[in-house]
């Protein structure tokens, strides 16, 4: 991937000594990969936290491990630290010898975006079930065709023209409600996270089929929203926050799916409930983040309490935005520190 191509979040969290959070495509390792353009920058250190966007339960860490390594070639007063979704992560990124936290990506989403609501979009039926994701292969819709009651939230269809990728899953589910041809405008076909959160009060049951990839956010967002969850195994580490009885994991059979949804919707639970379940989890994941990362700052770079509080770090990984088009911002952003 070309530098220019590459997209990520990012915070920075303290500029001196400089602290940042980024999101990392594994070939490109966040915003750090700008301080080599600004000597004063790379010359006085850095901390800087990276969280995949992927599993790296698949043969990705050596990938990682050889992107950081050039990294601090290029930058050796910069420390860097991955952030693993998984135990077994985590296990994978202390053999190869990385610095590592668990820091599962769910526990950046914003709660305060993702809560449980009235069902009262106008107009707006009621659905079974709801799958939030991109028009991709990999997400596997059709897993979701034996559901006759389904509600289908996308964003944009990287690497295909978007036309295609809609007709593509319409063939697969003629039966789908399409919420954004249908709710979104002509300039802005993706939903925002707002109108999405408002959306899913109107389905029982969250959707989550894809067999690999990272953390997940919709599954998460489903959970905060009072939603119970229906998914399928997976690597990536979206089942963390899943319990009984509000997440069933099926085969990849559409039948399985359905079923499970059946039940879930059957079942009737109360969505507050869930959420305080799910919340908690995520709170006792935060502390137990805050206190490692602090640790390892301040024995990095001699600075205490850098991270009071997790509020700085709410929504990391809810928008990415592509370097190339943004550059001369980020530049900017640390020019001023």
């Amino acid at each position: 991937m070309t530098l220019d191509k590459a997209w990520f979040s990012h915070r920075i969290v303290n500029p001196d000594p400089l602290i940042t959070f980024s999101s990392t495509e594994l070939d490109t390792i966040g915003i750090a990969i700008l301080l080599k353009e600004n000597p004063g920058i790379s010359e006085a250190g850095g901390m800087h936290f990276l969280s995949p966007v992927w599993t790296l339960e698949n043969g990705a860490v050596e990938v990682l491990l050889q992107a950081i390594a050039k990294a601090q070639a290029d930058l050796p007063r910069h420390v860097f630290v991955c952030l693993a979704s998984t135990v077994f992560e985590l296990y994978l990124l202390g053999k190869s010898g990385l610095p590592a936290i668990l820091a599962n990506g769910s526990i950046f989403v914003d709660e305060t975006t993702w809560r449980v609501q009235p069902a009262n979009w106008p107009g707006l039926d009621r659905f079974d079930a709801v799958y939030n994701a991109r028009l991709l292969p990999y997400k596997r819709h059709e897993l979701a065709s034996a559901l006759k009651s389904l509600m289908l939230i996308s964003h944009y269809a990287f690497g295909e023209e978007q036309e295609k990728a809609l007709a593509d899953v319409q063939k697969l589910l003629p039966h789908a409600f399409f919420a954004n041809r249908k709710l979104a405008s002509i300039d802005k076909p993706v939903l925002s996270a707002e109108q999405t959160s408002l959306l899913l009060a109107h389905a029982g049951v969250g959707l989550v089929l894809s067999s690999e990839e990272g953390a997940t956010k919709a599954s998460i967002e489903y959970m905060l929203c009072g939603l119970p969850v229906v998914s399928t195994n997976s690597l990536g580490g979206r089942d963390r926050y899943y319990g009984a009885p509000y997440c069933q994991i099926v085969p990849d059979d559409p039948d399985a799916a359905a079923a499970a949804v059946k039940r879930l919707v059957e079942a009737r639970l109360e969505r507050l409930r869930i959420r305080e379940h799910v919340s908690k989890a995520i709170a006792f994941d935060r502390h137990n983040f805050l206190l490692a990362a602090n640790r390892m700052i301040k024995h990095h770079m001699g600075l205490a309490n850098a991270l009071p509080s997790f509020r700085p770090l709410l929504g990391l990984k809810q928008s990415f935005v592509s370097l190339g088009d943004n550059r001369e911002e980020f530049g900017l952003q640390l020019s001023s520190m």
